[in-house]
């Protein structure tokens, strides 16, 4: 905010947040532009309830690889439920 205020930064923007965690930034009274996630067709969960928030809120969703396969997690901490999917002959 500091860096806002003295015209340094003009926009905040989150990596990585999920929908529970935005809203507990912007109740805190931190104005967010934009949440850059992984959107990818195996990993769709910011389709979920995370856009919902965002576009409620006058978020931007920014997609981040749309074509990674290498690796797949489903919801969860990934020391739970991990999905791999090998790429090339490797």
């Amino acid at each position: 905010m500091q860096l806002r205020e003295e015209g340094l930064s003009r926009e905040i923007g989150l990596t990585n947040f999920d929908g529970q965690h935005l809203i507990m930034v912007i109740k805190n009274g931190i104005e967010i532009a934009s949440n850059q996630v992984c959107f990818a067709l195996l990993d769709p969960r910011a389709a979920r309830e995370l856009s919902q928030v965002a576009q409620d809120r006058d978020v931007a969703i920014l997609a981040f690889g749309p074509w990674q396969v290498d690796s797949y997690q489903i919801d969860g901490p990934a020391s739970q439920s991990r999905i791999i999917f090998q790429t090339g002959a490797g």
